[in-house]
């Protein structure tokens, strides 16, 4: 019978680390490495330590330096409530002689207990030197900005995922030029400008209108404040339904075809979607077909 669950120790993957080996450890030996760990959910933490109970908390996974040091990689949350509950050691499962960016590489290879939050996720690639975290940190350097390693309202962008599922449609091309456009228009790329709906609404509207005149749109974004265009999105979510980022976007087309002649007034084609592929998008249907 295939086997439904496997554990990391079984994995492929952690086979080809030779040195490790499983013993208790003292918690107040434990470093946190923060370019790559979780930010701790005090709720979370309060939740284990209520109901603490060694047995089922199972082994962490620590990192022993060459220095001899001791780097948490997995775990941090079940060390935190342990430490409430009073324990003063736990056993784990110790790989020897790793780097920082074998740390992180492991790590992204832990998460079958708690399922990461993107921004986290983000954080550990980037560590562990994935291809696809650091083009697109590259990218966004570009446009003056970066992806947040916490929840900022004020600087960098929060919308990892959104960020990713329209880099991956051209390796970076639409994503780039969706960050052409929110810079022209509002001048600095923030939070409050760089969400989740706008960035899909103006990549969906650049992809499904490859003829429409991208100077026009930057012109008539301008004309509207943010507060406008997100009026006009619900107010078509409201009689259209559909995700938000959709009706976005047909905030946008409307936007774009204000005193347009009929002949040039853009149709919305918004039968496509937004998936963890990528966007798959069906062009010839309008909406409300």
């Amino acid at each position: 019978m295939e086997k439904l669950y496997s554990s990391p120790l079984q994995n492929s993957h952690f086979r080809r680390f030779k040195k490790m080996r499983a013993e208790v450890v003292e918690l107040k030996k434990l470093n946190i490495d923060k370019d790559y760990q979780r930010d701790l959910r005090a709720h979370r933490v309060n939740e284990i330590a209520e109901g603490w109970d060694t047995a089922a908390a199972g082994t962490i996974i620590v990192s022993q330096r060459s220095n001899g040091k001791f780097w948490l990689v997995d775990g941090q949350h079940r060390v935190a409530a342990a430490q409430l509950a009073g324990e003063k050691e736990l056993p784990a499962i110790i790989y020897e002689d790793l780097a920082p960016k074998a740390e992180a590489n492991l790590r992204l290879h832990l998460n079958h207990r708690l399922q990461e939050r993107p921004l986290e996720r983000f954080k550990a690639r980037l560590k562990a030197g994935d291809e696809t975290a650091m083009d697109i940190r590259d990218l966004l350097e570009k446009h003056g900005t970066a992806i947040n390693t916490t929840y900022d309202y004020d600087e960098g962008l929060n919308t990892v995922a959104s960020i990713e599922t329209v880099y991956m449609q051209d390796d970076g091309a639409l994503l780039g030029q969706v960050l052409d456009i929110l810079k022209k228009v509002y001048g600095k790329i923030t939070p409050e400008i760089a969400t989740s709906n706008s960035i899909k609404g103006v990549a969906w509207f650049l992809r499904a209108h490859p003829e429409a005149d991208v100077d026009r749109l930057v012109e008539m974004l301008r004309r509207l404040s943010r507060a406008q265009l997100a009026s006009m999105a619900r107010t078509h979510m409201g009689v259209m339904r559909g995700s938000l980022w959709a009706n976005y976007y047909r905030a946008i087309v409307e936007a774009y075809n204000f005193n347009l002649s009929p002949t040039k007034r853009l149709a919305w084609k918004v039968r496509g979607q937004y998936s963890k592929h990528g966007m798959e998008d069906s062009r010839a249907k309008h909406d409300d077909e």
